[in-house]
């Protein structure tokens, strides 16, 4: 269908070429919302100057395209944007731009479905088009009629758009770790402290209202997910996670606002390394307020119950783009987000292999405040908690997907009346440190049914932190 549109086209104008019918089509892609060519892209460029080399008659069109998300005005000035991209890069290898033309045409010809992930990532593209002629001297009145016809589309368009108020600008808001007022007719680009991107398209959020305010808390670090006490767990078992980022808009009655299913909110998040069998999971449960009020420390991000997959969700890793290399998804809603993977993957351990039991005994002063126990990855960002079994003693049973021959961490975490900081940690290596358990090892009465899996067991004493400076020194040293 391509060939034969771009064969009619040329014979469509008043001025036609005289060409033969051998002509290629390559295509070059682009980054979401964005113009910059990719390092693939530029190679795509190299092999189509490579294939006309020995050609020496030859005419070359270039069309910009777009997904279809944003307003028509703005894509078809974004499709044209890509498409001269492409232009410039030709001219400045040598190509004689009197043989080069370029035109975009916005969302009008996609080359697959918008409804996808995947389908709006070929639609973000410029095609080359390059047809060897018998001409060897340049139709320049042919060629200028193309560019006019391509100016007045584009003067058409813009003349459309104003009359109907869609002409949209772009606004970057920086997050700050603050409410944010988002303008819902604006493409709206977000960019947390920890290098996390929000692209909200115009008209995404559900709501008839012109603002919403937003908030945006990202949770990269393992210090900050310890001191809320954030778990990276499902009811399937422990995962190891890249980030976390939390997303929240309210309307001017303070309500929440959802997302429209047709204009997802597209998230990236920056990560040097690139993981199989990740998935995008979603909080359940826990606190809807975090009872730790450290502001300057701690994000306010409410700790979950445990993660959901969202089945759904496509992930795509990106080499390039504004904010380096980056995995980049799209969400149909706002919540707690989790980029993860389940641990075994990490761990390179059986999932179906017997777990292990946990026994932690906490001694030194015992606060019923906010006390958070848990294990924590070496190396491997995962933090499965412990449930309290007496005022001293907590512990998890069947922990999946540990590799015995890791290094563990055993934290706990808790306030006085005051609000003052106490901490406890051990390391532990799992391959030295399991006992098969029986009667006169545990601290408490277990059934004979417990007695025969492996156990770690470990006590504990806390000791006061004196500020929050030293909790903070403290959790990035464990």
């Amino acid at each position: 269908m391509k060939r034969l549109f771009v064969y009619l086209f040329l014979v469509a104008v008043s001025y036609s070429f005289s060409f033969s019918q051998e002509f290629f089509i390559d295509t070059v892609f682009f980054d979401f919302d964005m113009y910059d060519l990719r390092e693939e892209g530029e190679g795509t460029i190299d092999s189509a100057l490579a294939k006309i080399e020995e050609h020496p008659s030859y005419y070359i069109e270039i069309f910009g395209h777009t997904d279809n998300i944003g307003t028509e005005y703005y894509n078809l000035e974004l499709s044209r944007l890509r498409a001269q991209q492409v232009y410039d890069k030709l001219v400045e290898k040598g190509m004689d731009k009197a043989r080069v033309y370029f035109d975009g045409f916005g969302t009008e010809r996609p080359a697959a479905t918008n409804e996808t992930f995947e389908g709006r990532q070929r639609n973000r593209r410029a095609e080359i088009a390059v047809i060897y002629t018998l001409d060897t001297v340049v139709d320049e009145e042919a060629m200028a009629l193309l560019a006019a016809q391509a100016e007045q589309r584009r003067l058409d368009s813009i003349a459309a758009a104003e009359a109907a108020a869609m002409i949209v600008e772009e606004e970057k808001i920086e997050a700050n770790n603050r409410p944010m007022e988002v303008s819902t007719n604006k493409q709206t680009i977000i960019y947390g402290e920890e290098g996390t991107r929000v692209i909200i398209p115009p008209r995404a959020f559900d709501t008839e209202e012109d603002k919403v305010t937003m908030e945006m808390v990202e949770m990269f670090d393992r210090s900050d997910m310890l001191l809320v006490g954030m778990p990276t767990v499902t009811r399937d078992g422990p995962l190891e996670t890249v980030g976390m980022v939390m997303l929240e808009a309210r309307n001017s009655r303070g309500r929440l606002v959802k997302v429209r299913p047709e204009t997802p909110i597209t998230v990236e998040i920056p990560s040097d390394q690139q993981l199989d069998n990740l998935g995008v999971y979603e909080g359940r449960g826990g606190n809807k307020t975090s009872r730790l009020k450290r502001k300057s420390i701690v994000k306010d991000f409410n700790p979950v119950q445990n993660w959901v997959e969202s089945n759904d969700v496509q992930i795509a890793f990106v080499d390039t783009g504004e904010i380096g290399r980056h995995y980049e998804f799209e969400i149909k809603d706002l919540e707690r987000f989790n980029l993860a993977r389940p641990l075994h993957y990490a761990m390179n351990s059986d999932p179906k292999a017997e777990g292990i039991d946990v026994e932690i005994k906490l001694k030194g002063k015992r606060f019923e405040k906010d006390t958070k126990v848990m294990v924590v990855g070496d190396r491997i960002q995962t933090l499965i908690p412990l449930r309290k079994s007496t005022k001293r003693i907590y512990r998890g049973n069947n922990i999946q997907q540990l590799d015995t021959m890791a290094t563990v961490i055993l934290y706990a975490f808790q306030e006085d009346n005051r609000g003052a900081p106490y901490i406890a940690s051990r390391r532990v290596n799992l391959d030295k440190d399991i006992k098969i358990p029986n009667s006169k090892f545990l601290f408490f009465t277990v059934s004979k049914e417990e007695q025969g899996r492996p156990t770690i067991f470990a006590k504990m004493r806390f000791r006061r932190v004196k500020n929050e400076e030293e909790l903070v020194k403290a959790l990035r040293e464990l």
